[in-house]
């Protein structure tokens, strides 16, 4: 059994621009034995958009696990989205590492469904 807590706050700036801070707690099973260890994932992510279907993010990222000798990991993500319909979207990002264990560049595609 695993659990955690999101709490994501929303809010719009001027000039179009929005805000979102998203704090996260974990409790988690380590990946040996079984014992838990605490994880914490935080995010700020400021989004513009550029017309009616587009809009551009730029986020950087924290992700902290306490099992044993584990790193954190830092990135800052760069992303655009296509809206094809009103909760259908299509993706496109990159994630660049800003220290040595996380990886330098990912780019990624996908397709986005709000239910």
């Amino acid at each position: 059994m695993e659990g955690g807590i999101i709490l994501p706050i929303g809010f719009s700036v001027p000039g179009g621009f929005t805000i979102i801070v998203m704090p996260e707690g974990d409790f988690l099973k380590n990946t040996v034995g079984s014992a838990y260890h605490a994880a914490f994932d935080f995010l700020v992510k400021v989004s513009h958009p550029l017309d009616k279907r587009w809009t551009v993010y730029t986020e950087i990222v924290t992700s902290q696990y306490f099992e044993s000798q584990d790193s954190p990991v830092y990135t800052l993500d760069e992303a655009l989205t296509y809206t094809l319909i009103p909760n259908l979207q299509l993706d496109f990002g990159s994630n660049f590492g800003l220290n040595h264990v996380t990886p330098r560049a990912q780019l990624y595609a996908g397709l986005s469904q709000r239910f």
